[in-house]
Formats: structure tokens, C-alpha cells, sequence
């Protein structure tokens, strides 16, 4: 899997093939295709407006199968979209981690298949950080709305924002 360096322009990066990121600005968009390809990615962004869109099942941004993923992004109005099941900070027998440090950001899942998503766990981790400004959220199926100021808007489709499982019993 590639290491890739990023300068200040808009750059686009297949995550399928990628193991690191390293960007240092630009309106840079980030497309996950398929699950990372080995036991962990890692993305850090120093700023620019991103887009970070998951088009499969269980691939990123921030999303961990068995591995480790983790996406840390320094500034900008980014949007984190998710077409499919567990992305954006999910952890599936792994741990995935998203930290957004400041920015009007938005984080959707926009389709009935997509869920378990936005700081999710299954036996492993998904931690979701956004740093900046206040939140507000909006679920579809259950219908659920908090607005605590600022302009974050997540919204999901089943089993999104902090979910968790676990077994009742670890043996």
C-alpha cells in the first residue's frame, strides 16, 4: 500500500490503494471504493474544504476492519459521506477514529443502506471528535434532533452516533 505526500492544491486520493496520507491544504477530495487495504490507514489533513466519501461497505473514512484507521483533519468545511455500512469512525473488530479539528463540518449517511455509522463500535472502537464550534444532528427512522449551537449537521440512517455492542458475557 502507498505512502502519499499532498501539496497545497486540490488533490484526489483513491483510499483503496493508500495507506497514508499526509496533505498539507486544498479542496481535496478522499474516495473509499473498498476497505483499506491492509492492517491500518492513516489521513492527516491540514486544511482545505474535503470531501470524504465511502461508496462501499465497511470502508472508510475512519473505518476499521480488523486494522486500525485514523483520519485526523486540521481545518476546513469538510463533508464526511457515507453511501454504505460502517464508515465514518466505525470499528468492526477494530478501531477507527476520526478527530475534525475545527470547521463547519457536515457528516451524512443519504442512504437506507447506509448505517451503523458516525462513532460506532462492534467489538472494537469508533470514536468520533469534532472539535469545532457546537452540534446538531438529525437521524432518519427514529427521528431524533438536538441542536446544541454551532453548525455541525450529522445525520444517519439506523445505528448511527455513538451505537455500541456487545456481548452481555465475555467469557
Amino acid at each position: 500500500a502507498l505512502w502519499v505526500v499532498g501539496g497545497a492544491e486540490a488533490n484526489h486520493y483513491n483510499m483503496d490503494l493508500t495507506a497514508a496520507v499526509f496533505d498539507t491544504g486544498g479542496a481535496d477530495t478522499y474516495t473509499f471504493l473498498a476497505r483499506a487495504p491492509g492492517a491500518y490507514q492513516l489521513v492527516i489533513d491540514a486544511s482545505g474544504d474535503d470531501l470524504y466519501e465511502s461508496s462501499a461497505d465497511l470502508a472508510g473514512p475512519a473505518a476499521a476492519l480488523f486494522s486500525v484507521a485514523i483520519l485526523i483533519d486540521r481545518s476546513g468545511q469538510d463533508r464526511y459521506l457515507s453511501h454504505h455500512l460502517g464508515a465514518i469512525a466505525a470499528g468492526l473488530f477494530g478501531v477507527g477514529i476520526l478527530i475534525d479539528e475545527s470547521g463547519d463540518d457536515r457528516y451524512v449517511n443519504d442512504t437506507p443502506g447506509a448505517g451503523w455509522s458516525q462513532g460506532i463500535g462492534f467489538y472494537g472502537a469508533g470514536i468520533l471528535i469534532d472539535r469545532g464550534g457546537g452540534l446538531r444532528q438529525h437521524r432518519h427512522g427514529s427521528v431524533s434532533y438536538e441542536d446544541l449551537g454551532g453548525d455541525r449537521r450529522l445525520e444517519g440512517v439506523h445505528h448511527a452516533r455513538g451505537w455500541r455492542a456487545l456481548s452481555d458475557r465475555i467469557a
